[in-house]
């Protein structure tokens, strides 16, 4: 027997909220890019011009970024969760 059941979005919980979410995670990872790429441009001129660059000191920042994504999916998850599991489906 076919499927006729609800749509793929329905089907698999995904509603507004995760597609927001995917919207501003690709948004992030773009200027996430986009920093690096510049900032690759700028230590590229700074070694032409001779200058010695600065070793960086503290957290890198895909470090940073890597647990900003990881707190955000993982705080959609639980609230995912804790709504399904309290609504009672």
């Amino acid at each position: 027997m076919p499927y006729h059941g609800a749509p793929i979005q329905a089907a698999y919980g995904q509603g507004p909220i995760l597609t927001m979410l995917k919207i501003v995670t690709l948004l992030v990872l773009l200027a996430f890019a986009w920093w690096r790429f510049r900032r690759y441009l700028w230590h590229r001129r700074l070694r032409r011009e001779g200058v010695e660059i600065p070793e960086q000191k503290g957290p890198r920042a895909v470090t940073l970024l890597a647990g900003v994504m990881l707190a955000v999916y993982g705080g959609y998850m639980l609230w995912h969760l804790f709504g399904t599991v309290s609504s009672g489906s």
